[in-house]
């Protein structure tokens, strides 16, 4: 009764269930559901829970080489991730997200830049093309029961506690501590849970 229900719905239908079905035995992800239009690159890189959902559009991938110089990118997806439509998730260096997350649409999560802006003296020329700057970036940790609200940005280096919710269009650089509410650009706490009264409480 189920494959007459996915017929029933038509060809594009049952073009998704066939891909999710064999993503799911390529990334050894029970349960995982892909919509149209995904892309996964490098998927021996990465390492994705049970119960992997994503909407439309998603671009998933793990950046094996910048140029001539070989990197080994170790991206990790925890369980029962879900994502919205065109979600995009890149990895050159260290990426994790934990479990029984949530991401609104077209958010953007990295852990590089093209070209290198801060520290020593080997920092990147404008008179350089971007596409030929070497690849720079720091390791992105995103903890359990997080929400991404759409248009999020997670920039190289953020670090964001368990139970962060982080309001739409957000710019995430740096670390957020557990269980707040945060917004902006860069994103901040404005709120915490308070688990005495059970609420999420202003900070002053």
């Amino acid at each position: 009764m189920k494959w007459i229900r996915v017929l029933a719905l038509g060809p594009e239908m049952l073009r998704e269930r066939i891909r999710s079905w064999m993503w799911g035995r390529l990334l050894r992800c029970p349960g995982l559901v892909l919509g149209a239009g995904g892309m996964i690159v490098a998927d021996r890189r990465i390492r994705v829970g049970r119960d992997f959902r994503a909407g439309r559009g998603l671009w998933l991938a793990a950046v094996t080489h910048d140029g001539f110089r070989p990197l080994d990118p170790q991206m990790t997806l925890g369980e029962r991730l879900s994502c919205s439509d065109n979600v995009h998730i890149a990895c050159a260096f260290s990426l994790t997200i934990g479990n029984d997350v949530l991401i609104g649409s077209k958010v953007h999560i990295t852990d590089h830049n093209h070209g290198a802006y801060k520290g020593g003296a080997s920092q990147s020329s404008p008179d350089e093309p971007p596409t030929a700057r070497v690849l720079s970036g720091e390791p992105v940790r995103i903890g359990d029961r997080v929400f991404l609200a759409d248009g999020v940005v997670v920039l190289p280096g953020s670090d964001i506690g368990h139970g962060v919710v982080v309001g739409a269009n957000s710019v995430v650089r740096g670390h957020l501590p557990p269980e707040t509410l945060c917004v902006g650009t860069p994103a901040r706490p404005i709120k915490r849970f308070d688990r005495s009264s059970g609420t999420w409480q202003p900070l002053t």
